[in-house]
């Protein structure tokens, strides 16, 4: 099945397994953004069902008033019921991001749908781009699993933690279908 923003619609794909992503449901996903996904206003709705009928749980963060770094950590706090020592800098935010598997352990895969991400882009370059990179990373940990020494024991250095898949989708005004970000 495949399906396209510009098209008729979203055609989504059954569960194909524990662990997949996005783009196993969404075909028209780009490819080389298998964690973060950037994407066009107004398909907002289309994403939610077609992820939420693929068993994935969905967290809409409004982001028409987030206009800086503070904003976004304390919006995103509330919504992914992030701990209360979660504090307002990056270094802190990541490390509660990091236990998103523990906090939502009732679901293997979530995604958060940061709607109006554009708003923080022409507000705060800057803060946009860090928040990308620790939610990029913050994927990759939860989708990873811990070290291993050569002998099969945990590396020292390992976190061992439950796997999780873990998406953010981007949505920009003004962005065309398709269009790299």
């Amino acid at each position: 099945m495949s399906g396209h923003p510009d098209g008729e619609g979203i055609t989504w794909r059954a569960n194909t397994g524990w662990f997949t992503h996005a783009r196993a449901h969404i075909p028209w996903l780009r490819p080389d953004s298998k964690l973060l996904h950037m994407i066009r206003s107004g398909l907002e709705d289309e994403i939610e069902n077609a992820l939420t009928a693929s068993g994935y749980t969905c967290l809409r963060l409004n982001g028409e008033r987030i206009a800086g770094r503070r904003e976004l950590i304390e919006r995103s706090k509330a919504l992914m019921k992030l701990w209360d020592y979660c504090g307002s800098g990056w270094d802190s935010w990541r490390d509660c991001l990091s236990d998103l598997n523990d906090i939502w352990s009732d679901t293997d895969r979530l995604a958060l749908l940061w709607t109006r991400s554009d708003v923080l882009v022409r507000a705060d370059l800057q803060s946009w781009a860090v928040s990308i990179e620790i939610l990029r990373e913050t994927s990759q940990f939860l989708g990873t699993k811990p070290l291993l020494r050569p002998d099969g024991k945990m590396h020292p250095d390992a976190v061992p933690h439950r796997l999780m898949v873990f998406e953010t989708f981007c949505f920009v005004e003004g962005l065309r279908a398709q269009e790299p970000v």
